[in-house]
């Protein structure tokens, strides 16, 4: 679990998760919706100085302890200056 608010933040790949090779550099954040296109929230991905991991951070804390069936969530693209693992 990262620190910032932390009843809001679901942990989706856990801190040091990400293998090498696959870690962004700089970390990022993108946007979590509905099917019908309400925003619930934002998806972290923690770069190489910020963790390593992945978690939704939700605009309310009640989502947390729900099953939501219908999150979609915008593309994550990066680029890694990590070499492409070898197995």
């Amino acid at each position: 679990m990262h620190s910032s608010n932390t009843e809001k933040n679901i942990t989706i790949i856990d801190i040091g998760g990400i293998p090498y090779g696959y870690r962004p550099q700089y970390s990022l954040i993108g946007q979590i919706f509905s099917d019908s296109g309400v925003q619930y929230g934002t998806w972290y991905l923690g770069g190489s100085n910020d963790y390593n991991h992945l978690r939704f951070q939700f605009a309310d804390s009640s989502m947390t302890e729900n099953n939501i069936e219908d999150i979609r969530v915008s593309s994550i693209m990066y680029i890694t200056d990590e070499p492409w693992p070898a197995n």
